[in-house]
């Protein structure tokens, strides 16, 4: 308690801390470099105009976030790295808000919510690279804490925002449906969530995310170009014999892993050292089991990656790729 006391972990706290934090960096990054980082040279070009799609690697939501940045500050560094502070920001208080519906205990919603900093990728990884992983990080922040308020009781609204957020997921970079996916799934393995999926207002929430990206998927998508992205990148070595393209799989799928949660595995461990002894009873009724959801969506995430290695013949992935799969381990 005397290490974070109460005016901390409250909101004005969480956000005086995410603000300084948010500047610091933001102040940082102009006065270092000049130089635009590796992953915004091709954003900084696409994005001096507006179109449905810019290159099939990627979604446009991104190029056109950042469009609305230059007509705001210009064409330079300040409007690039003000979009992507802007995202980080975004992704934590929704990592924020999420935890305050899960945790019980103030102090403990407030680390896990500053958790996400222990990644790598997240930690480190977000100041010197990424564009759209930025987006996706805010995407996956902002679905969980949508689907935690539909589950509890929300109202109309959530559900309408579950689409807006889901959308925003599918138009910020393709491992999104797999987290979106492993996360429904995980949510229907239980009565509280699975109800409230089943709620005709469901299909308000189906309609939003249609609508958002629609006209992408009309106008803009190139599944062929998509598919010989994922070909190229993921299935790399295409006349591997199968029993070594799946060593090549699990390997870079361990190491991968394994990169991306450190050192936040780390620091866990040594702060809760009963954490992987304990046993607590699952929660039944009305309420929903948090604990059990990150359990199934785990379990599911896991699922999914081992079939892309045994089924799709995925032979290689790399830790800044794991994403939509780990980003809510901290949780």
């Amino acid at each position: 308690e005397e290490v974070l006391p109460e005016w901390l972990v409250g909101w004005r706290g969480f956000l005086a801390l995410l603000a300084i934090y948010i500047l610091i960096h933001y102040a940082l990054r102009l006065a270092l470099s000049p130089t635009i980082g590796v992953d915004d040279v091709a954003e900084g070009l696409f994005a001096q105009s507006l179109r449905w799609t810019y290159y099939p690697r990627q979604p446009p939501l991104y190029t056109w976030l950042l469009w609305g940045s230059f007509r705001v500050f210009g064409v330079n560094l300040a409007a690039l790295a003000f979009l992507k502070y802007a995202l980080v920001a975004l992704a934590y208080v929704f990592f924020f808000l999420s935890a305050r519906r899960i945790y019980a205990d103030r102090r403990i919603a407030f680390l896990a919510a500053l958790s996400p900093s222990l990644i790598y990728a997240v930690g480190y990884g977000v100041h010197v690279g990424f564009t759209n992983t930025v987006l996706l990080t805010a995407a996956c922040a902002a679905t969980l804490y949508a689907l935690l308020r539909v589950v509890q009781g929300g109202g109309t609204i959530d559900y309408l925002a579950l689409g807006a957020a889901a959308a925003m997921g599918v138009l910020s970079k393709w491992g999104y449906p797999a987290f979106a996916g492993a996360l429904v799934v995980a949510a229907l393995l239980q009565e509280p969530s699975r109800r409230a999926l089943r709620d005709r207002r469901i299909f308000l929430t189906l309609l939003v995310a249609a609508a958002l990206v629609a006209p992408y998927l009309l106008f803009g998508f190139h599944g062929g170009a998509v598919n010989k992205v994922f070909t190229g990148v993921m299935r790399a070595g295409g006349g591997t014999p199968y029993l070594a393209g799946v060593a090549s799989g699990l390997k870079t799928l361990a190491i991968a892993s394994l990169m991306f949660l450190a050192p936040f595995w780390l620091f866990a461990v040594a702060v809760f050292p009963k954490v992987l002894k304990a046993r607590h009873p699952a929660q039944t009724g009305r309420v929903l089991d948090a604990r059990r959801l990150f359990a199934h969506f785990l379990l599911v995430v896991s699922v999914v990656l081992l079939a892309g290695v045994f089924v799709a013949g995925i032979t290689y992935f790399k830790s800044r790729w794991m994403h939509p799969a780990l980003i809510l381990f901290p949780f």
